[in-house]
């Protein structure tokens, strides 16, 4: 009975053995699986690079009017010069528009074509103090705002980051929310930042092997206006001098890379870019 009991464990032993030893086979081959879909990956994306001019502070405003309406209050925004800052009435200024036009470059620093793509930015020829010839606009894919760069080639574009003087007040409370007693902690802003995407990929390639390129705004344009340490009484201050330039940061996000085999599937298969949805 015992020699049939170690028997039996000795047929257990092996089984489990078996079967660890087909599950490591199986994880070797998902591992170099996935390598291999990353080396691929990381040597077929577009090899695009944004480059970007300085943008000019204080930011361009314009103010918003009614129509045909003539009877605005036009005492906001004022210049105080003392404190060299013009002062916003959150009523009367709250739909005005304050913008920064953002220049650069976008570079296709590697050795293929590559398609770019962005509904927030467009792109104009001429010179940038960025290079040192004329830049003309590249060829024109489609009316959804889609252009081939070539290996080498440049292009200037231009992005206007803007929002209403109001959405520029929430911005700043949600990012200062503890010197505004009022705000609920349901409170959400109905603003965020200017965020610009450029979308770039291999032209001709049979997957969507994209990158985003992110271009944000990372300042607070108007502050509460608040004298000699008074209360806040609706008013903004949006300073006049100071850092010439504005603070815009580029950021490259590639996809995420697949974890397993299933989602390497859904890759290999590709992803409309336009619909986001798995191809048949």
């Amino acid at each position: 009975m015992q020699a049939a009991a170690a028997n039996e464990q000795v047929d257990v032993a092996r089984d489990q053995l078996m079967a660890a030893q087909d599950a490591m086979a199986d994880h070797i081959a998902e591992v170099s699986a996935l390598t291999s879909y990353r080396d691929y990956f990381e040597s077929h994306s577009a090899k695009i690079a944004v480059a970007l001019e300085s943008t000019p502070f204080p930011p361009t405003w314009k103010r918003f009017r009614y129509g045909d309406e003539q009877e605005e209050d036009l005492s906001y925004p004022r210049l105080n010069k003392g404190e060299s800052i013009m002062i916003f009435d959150e009523t009367v200024n709250r739909h005005d528009d304050i913008y920064f036009m953002v220049r650069g470059l976008i570079i296709n620093v590697g050795q293929t074509p590559a398609h770019i793509f962005g509904g927030d930015f467009s792109l104009t020829s001429g010179k940038s103090p960025l290079s040192d010839s004329d830049i003309p606009i590249p060829q024109h894919l489609s009316s959804r705002g889609e252009y081939l760069l070539l290996p080498g080639q440049q292009a200037i574009f231009e992005w206007k980051a803007e929002r209403y003087f109001e959405q520029w007040t929430d911005i700043y409370m949600n990012s200062h929310r503890g010197e505004f007693t009022g705000l609920g902690p349901d409170w959400k802003p109905f603003a965020e930042r200017p965020v610009c995407h450029i979308t770039a990929w291999p032209a001709g390639s049979v997957m969507e092997l994209h990158t985003v390129i992110e271009i944000k705004i990372d300042e607070n344009v108007v502050r509460p206006y608040r004298p000699g340490g008074a209360s806040h009484d609706g008013k903004w201050a949006m300073r006049q001098t100071g850092h010439a330039s504005a603070n815009v940061y580029v950021t490259y996000k590639l996809p995420g890379l697949p974890r397993n085999l299933d989602s390497l599937r859904r890759t290999l298969k590709g992803v409309d870019i336009w619909t986001n949805q798995v191809r048949d």
